[in-house]
């Protein structure tokens, strides 16, 4: 993940946005690493969950240095189907930006 391109939009909001998302990306790869869902791997069995739990090195994603960098939007934005603002306390909410990124869970 931290080989992603910098796309260099050069909308702000969409910059951002694409910042968050990659930002979010990578902390639910991260998530289903560390609780032993490897890409490409089969569940764990059993015996294997108390390794995959204590592995002492994980592979874990970085965000890319560009996507760390980006600054937040002036003022809030939506991009929620009915239009309200919800300030939530994630990635995107944290450069200003409100959105349903709960399927994220799902990568």
């Amino acid at each position: 993940m931290k080989d992603i391109p910098d796309p260099k939009d050069p909308d702000p909001i969409r910059y951002t946005f694409l910042a968050s998302l990659t930002e979010s990306m990578v902390i639910e790869y991260n998530h289903k690493i560390s609780i032993g869902m490897r890409r490409g791997s089969r569940p764990a069995t059993e015996e294997e969950e108390e390794f995959v739990r204590t592995d002492p090195n994980p592979p874990l994603k970085e965000v890319p240095y560009w996507a760390a960098g980006v600054p937040a939007v002036d003022e809030w934005v939506t991009f929620l189907r009915n239009g309200n603002l919800v300030k939530l306390q994630d990635t995107f909410g944290a450069c200003h930006i409100c959105v349903d990124s709960h399927q994220l869970a799902n990568i």
